[in-house]
């Protein structure tokens, strides 16, 4: 029986996400993430959608980014 593969921690994930939209998901200073913006991410290729909806639970329940949706209506896109 084959192995299950092992899964890719949260913050490898954050991190590559960082890397290729860095104003999007700069920790110091988060902006609101438009509504399905994982379909956006998934159409530019390089995650699944389960580590999507992985990272992006995790970035989402961030304190500092629930912070900034309260204060802002802008919501931003890749």
């Amino acid at each position: 029986m084959a192995r299950p593969a092992a899964r890719v921690p949260v913050s490898s994930i954050l991190a590559r996400m960082q890397d290729r939209w860095p104003k999007l998901f700069d920790p110091a200073a988060p902006v609101p993430l438009e509504i399905g913006i994982h379909k956006q991410i998934k159409a530019a290729g390089g995650f699944s959608g389960k580590e999507l909806s992985r990272a992006l639970k995790v970035w989402t329940g961030r304190r500092a980014y629930i912070e900034q949706v309260a204060r802002s209506t802008l919501r931003h896109g890749i």
